[in-house]
């Protein structure tokens, strides 16, 4: 049982995960810079 409505789920949460990614990536670039 594969239908399309867990892959439209899915959409939301890589799209989070990749916000997250570039806040902890942005965030960990200031504190290093000082």
């Amino acid at each position: 049982r594969h239908d399309p409505c867990v892959a439209l789920r899915g959409v939301p949460v890589v799209e989070a995960m990749a916000a997250i990614v570039l806040a902890d990536a942005k965030l960990r670039h200031r504190a290093q810079m000082g």
